[in-house]
């Protein structure tokens, strides 16, 4: 079933998957991705279920995102560290 609708956590695994492969580029632009479309600046919130617009679906978060967002972040911080530096190094 397609649904319009966009969940946090495919995207998540999508970043562990990256950083796994070693897709140094890719894997920038889906952490900024992430962070730019789930994370809300103004409150520091992470948004889990987006409309097809971007809007977000609910206020509430499942628990388990938490799982979702801390392995997605840690596995891509860890690559970008190994692989020259963090975020501010230039992209493969």
């Amino acid at each position: 079933v397609l649904r319009s609708s966009k969940r946090l956590w495919p995207q998540t695994e999508y970043l562990k998957a990256l950083a796994v492969r070693g897709e140094r580029a890719a894997l920038e632009r889906m952490l900024t991705l992430c962070l730019d479309r789930y994370l809300d600046a103004s409150s520091g919130l992470w948004r889990e279920h987006l409309e097809r617009d971007g809007r977000p679906r609910s206020v509430l978060i499942n628990a388990t995102s938490l799982y979702h967002i801390w392995t997605g972040l840690s596995a891509s911080a860890r690559r970008l560290e190994a692989n020259s530096g963090g975020l501010s190094a230039a992209s493969d």
